[in-house]
């Protein structure tokens, strides 16, 4: 049995991380580091501006993520 996407678009702002095999998107990342994600934008682009606690949540949440 394969999983199917549930019917029409994933509402805006929301991903679709319940597929399985899916990549994870920026917002899975904001999620769970409790973080926006502009954090996480900036984080990625190595603001100097991000503090160091902000940026190893969003860095553990894309290791866990994968």
């Amino acid at each position: 049995m394969t999983p199917s996407a549930p019917d029409g678009p994933a509402p805006k702002g929301r991903s679709r991380r319940n597929f399985a095999g899916a990549r994870p998107v920026m917002a899975d990342v904001a999620r769970m580091a409790g973080v926006s994600k502009q954090t996480v934008s900036r984080v990625l682009n190595d603001h100097p501006a991000v503090r160091p606690e902000t940026r190893e949540a969003v860095s553990e949440a894309m290791r866990t993520l994968g």
